[in-house]
């Protein structure tokens, strides 16, 4: 998996590059099918805000977070990509089940 992490106004730091390359490989536990992510990371004023996409086999998911500290908005970017894996997760072991059941009633139809 390739992580990219830019800055737009505003030097990464080492410390807050390996924050956030932390949060990520944290992400990876519920997703197997993660390609690539890559995290933005911009300051106006005292705004603080991150951009995080995940690239997956057949979806992309995008997370845009602004708070008054860059670690508090990666923390709360991350909550909601893993928040999205979670339920695109959930979606495709139900319609696995869908087809199933409907094989299942076939079968006992026929």
């Amino acid at each position: 998996m390739n992580i990219t992490i830019s800055g737009r106004k505003i030097e990464v730091t080492q410390s807050l590059r390996q924050h956030a390359e932390d949060k990520i490989k944290k992400a990876l536990k519920y997703s197997d099918k993660i390609i690539d992510a890559h995290v933005v990371m911009s300051m106006e004023k005292y705004i603080h805000t991150v951009e995080m996409t995940f690239n997956l086999e057949r979806k992309t998911i995008f997370a845009k977070e602004s708070s008054g500290d860059m670690y508090t908005s990666v923390d709360l970017a991350i909550n909601k990509i893993i928040k999205q894996l979670r339920r695109y997760h959930d979606r495709l072991k139900d319609h696995k089940v869908k087809i199933k059941d409907q094989e299942d009633q076939e079968d006992r139809n026929i």
